[in-house]
């Protein structure tokens, strides 16, 4: 006699689904309990979560039981209803990424007005001067 029951075919599909599909689970569940947190803090119901959403109380449930893949728009109009804030994107990058190109065209500009006081103090204005070509493409480059 066997102890191991093959699950069935309902249940391989749910499993595998499960294996799919938890790189994104995960995350909605966290996110349902910060909503099921803070409905309780405001004393709302799911009800009235739902009106505030402008979307059914079911749709609602389906976002609380946690295995809804809830898209940006979604987010941030639970966000918006509820006042807080359920996901937060890393701006480094970003900021790092702006700060150096920020950098790179004052050093530019700084080139350009470099050259530009060089030709002036001699006397000459930059339109007339040999180095006309030198300015033009610092100033191109900023």
């Amino acid at each position: 006699m066997s102890l191991i029951v093959e699950p069935s075919a309902k249940a391989k599909k749910l499993m595998q689904w499960e294996l799919e599909n938890d790189h994104w689970t995960e995350r909605s569940f966290m996110i349902a309990l910060l909503i099921l947190d803070e409905l309780e803090a405001r004393n709302w119901t799911q009800k009235h979560l739902a009106q505030e959403l402008g979307v059914s109380a079911q749709q609602v449930s389906k976002i609380l039981k946690g295995k809804e893949n809830l898209s940006l728009s979604t987010i941030s109009k639970l966000e918006k209803a509820l006042g807080i804030m359920l996901i937060e994107v890393n701006q480094e990058p970003f900021m790092t990424n702006t700060l150096d190109w920020t950098n790179q065209i004052l050093n530019k500009a700084s080139s350009a007005v470099s050259a530009t006081e060089s030709v002036v103090s001699e006397g000459h204005t930059p339109y007339q001067n040999a180095n006309l070509n030198v300015i033009e493409a610092a100033i191109e480059a900023a």
